[in-house]
């Protein structure tokens, strides 16, 4: 575990350091328990641990060693895409359960006015007005749940547009790499 370390170390500190051509490295530790990576030699007194000849990669090697992180790119932008086409019909599922639960809502509340209306409306002409004025707030709620029914369709069909998007960016990205 402690090798692969030193060699991914090794590996990044190539890969940063443009100043590195071929040559030694050398892995010490000095008296103060400090691992050191370098290409100078460690000093006299200490021993060396490891000792690693660098070759410098042929431009076959560097080719092929970019060609492989743009296919893991390419791989990651797949995977994320697909990611975000599912969040997207993720959200429009519950979109659309939220503009069916405000449907119900509205309906129940135009069926409460209604029933309001039609059990009050013809009883005593002295309370007539307060039931007409008890049947216009019924009335104006279930236009509200309607209004808000009505907003959770549009949000609905917003966020299904968007799951598809989502989901043909996804498609065209798999398309591209076969």
């Amino acid at each position: 575990m402690k090798f692969s370390r030193t060699v991914a170390a090794i590996l990044i500190l190539f890969l940063i350091s443009p100043d590195l051509t071929a040559g030694t490295i050398y892995k010490w530790t000095d008296k103060n328990g400090v691992e050191h990576i370098t290409n100078l030699p460690p000093p006299e007194e200490v021993k060396v641990q490891e000792r690693i000849n660098y070759k410098e990669r042929t431009a076959k090697e560097r080719q092929e060693y970019q060609s492989l992180q743009e296919k893991e790119r390419e791989e990651s932008l797949k995977q994320q895409k697909k990611q975000e086409a599912q969040e997207a019909k993720s959200r429009a599922e519950k979109a659309d359960k939220e503009a069916e639960e405000a449907k119900v809502g509205a309906e129940q509340a135009r069926q409460k006015a209604q029933e309001y209306i039609e059990k009050y409306g013809e009883r005593k002409k002295g309370k007539k007005e307060a039931v007409i004025k008890r049947g216009r707030m019924f009335i104006k709620e279930a236009k509200e749940a309607e209004a808000r029914a009505n907003e959770a369709v549009a949000k609905a069909n917003q966020a299904e547009k968007e799951a598809i998007e989502a989901a043909k960016e996804a498609q065209e990205i798999e398309s591209q790499n076969q």
